[in-house]
């Protein structure tokens, strides 16, 4: 190939790469079509942020590797929780140099600037180089071209281990190439020159091929783990029962027995049990169901503090163990404040996760219920005022971290009401939407207390406005729905329940309404009671996409 014409085909691979770019909408519909799935990854400001922080903690050696996530989950930015994206966990920043540096610390980075430096100090020699003949220096030129591009993506683009794999590749190729065309020499060691030489080298490549050997084996073993834990979710999500899938989770801690996300997977599968005992409770013998209770809460609290204990700076953990003693606090003294102790936990490791918060009022409001139950006169009902206004304290701080969080706003709601306070709660809502009218929680909250005080006008020109900002607020939708229906408009109804199941095809209530609307009978025809204004969880799933 002369020289002319190996111009030309690079001029011409890079118009074709150019005009490539340039026909986004093309492109992307093509790759729509192949199901190419969407990259999102934190901002270049959001991951500087973390390495300042988390050299803040650790300056020379970082946090560890793999621990992004939890660098993530400390420090992300308030703001990220009015995007769809807020409960996403990044395990890698920006560029794949980035995360390096937050996890490796300064001594960490400074050995990979080296290197990059040291490999540029090399591309720099091989494009300086004009002595070569035509084909070779095409060769070596394409071959530093990909070793250019490849180590840019580092600094760019939190790269896959495919593309760490295909840059080491790469540079190897590059480096023997300069080899090859005598560009570079090489340092021949003969490991064997003397008897004391070869006896240390034999033993250096035993142990490296046992040592490689070992590591084939564990990770082959986590990824029949892997594989087993992603068929126990399945047979979860499925409906193929907790059993079927704990058996299968169990199978898989066989194999790998240091993965915290399995053990509190495990807890949380508990959890459902547990609630399952609760409400089956009166249907079998009391110390069959006393037995079954006391043997599932016994193994969600062991599986949930094996996942602290693997992953003590994972707040998911804490979180987790949390929701265990949740559970239990009408049933086991001393409960609720292990509770709390756990959720606080979390929030110290992810103080802008609104979710914790959320934890905390349920807990809160459940000790209360469980004062009510003991009666006990004004200093009960007192004490009962106390864990309400904690639960709002903590619920009203979950929507300053995230506006359209819906549980929160619905647990609010709820309070005011069981308090007969809505007309009080109205007022400020009312208030506080004068003050951020484009607040899609605000509004959700004021449609809500519009509802429950059956002022339907109101609550639906509120939810309506709550859709127009955001047409996929599934819960706005839901309660805009009943509204049309019990209004005579089922037709609209049935427009926004269509627009609920495309976003959570697999609720079963939603495909109860439109049965009953497409039969004629109202929304809520022998749905499951109570009423979804009563609840204490909003009636949909917020989905995480838009």
């Amino acid at each position: 190939m002369t020289r002319s014409s190996f111009f030309g085909v690079s001029l011409a691979i890079l118009l074709l790469a150019t005009l490539l770019i340039l026909i986004q909408g093309p492109m992307a519909e093509l790759a729509g079509k192949f199901r190419a799935p969407p990259e999102v990854s934190p901002s270049f400001s959001s991951t500087a942020a973390i390495i300042q922080k988390a050299l803040g903690e650790s300056p020379l050696v970082g946090t560890g590797p793999n621990t992004f996530a939890l660098l993530w989950e400390r420090y992300k930015p308030r703001a990220l929780n009015d995007t769809p994206l807020w409960s996403l966990r990044f395990s890698n920043g920006n560029s794949l140099v980035g995360t390096m540096a937050a996890e490796g610390g300064v001594l960490g980075g400074m050995a990979l600037v080296a290197f990059m430096l040291l490999v540029t100090m090399t591309v720099l020699r091989a494009l300086g180089e004009s002595s070569l003949g035509d084909l070779h220096e095409a060769l070596l030129r394409s071959t530093t071209g990909s070793v250019i591009f490849l180590w840019f993506l580092w600094w760019v683009h939190p790269t896959s281990i495919f593309i760490v794999y295909l840059t080491f590749i790469m540079t190897g190729i590059f480096l023997a190439m300069m080899r090859v065309m005598g560009l570079a020499e090489a340092a021949d060691i003969d490991l064997f020159s003397s008897t004391e030489r070869g006896f240390v080298a034999s033993l250096a490549i035993i142990f490296l091929l046992i040592g490689s050997i070992v590591g084939i084996y564990f990770q082959a073993t986590r990824y029949v783990a892997g594989l087993y834990f992603a068929q126990g979710l399945d047979e979860f999500n499925t409906g193929k029962g907790l059993n079927a899938a704990r058996i299968t989770l169990a199978k898989a801690m066989t194999y790998d027995a240091y993965r915290d996300q399995y053990w509190r997977t495990l807890a949380q599968l508990e959890i459902k049990k547990l609630e399952r005992i609760i409400s089956s409770a009166a249907n079998i013998p009391r110390d069959e169901a006393q037995e079954q209770f006391r043997v599932s809460l016994a193994a969600a609290i062991e599986d949930a503090k094996k996942a602290t204990d693997i992953g003590p700076r994972d707040p998911v953990n804490w979180m987790v163990l949390g929701q265990v003693y949740e559970v239990v606090i009408p049933f086991v003294p001393g409960s609720s404040d292990l509770a709390l102790e756990n959720y606080n936990r979390a929030k110290d490791l992810s103080p802008t996760n609104p979710a914790i918060l959320l934890g905390i009022a349920r807990s809160h409001l459940a000790t209360g219920g469980v004062l009510a139950l003991r009666g006990g006169g004004s200093v009960s009902q007192d004490l009962i005022a106390a864990e309400q206004d904690k639960a709002v304290e903590a619920l009203t701080k979950a929507t300053e971290l995230k506006s359209d969080f819906a549980e929160a706003h619905f647990l609010l709601a709820q309070i005011y009401a069981s308090r007969g306070k809505i007309d009080d709660a109205i007022t400020r809502a009312e208030a506080a939407y004068q003050l951020a009218p484009r607040d899609i929680g605000v509004l959700f909250q004021l449609g809500l207390l519009y509802y429950q005080k059956n002022d339907l006008e109101r609550a639906r020109a509120a939810f309506s406005r709550a859709i127009e900002l955001n047409p996929g607020y599934s819960n706005a939708l839901y309660f805009a729905g009943l509204i049309d229906d019990r209004q005579g408009r089922k037709e609209d109804a049935l427009v926004k329940f269509a627009k609920i199941r495309e976003l959570n095809p697999d609720n079963k209530e939603i495909q109860m309404i439109i049965e009953n609307l497409n039969r004629g009978k109202p929304a809520l025809d022998a749905t499951t009671p109570p009423p979804p204004e009563k609840r204490l969880e909003p009636p949909v799933k917020e989905s995480s996409t838009p």
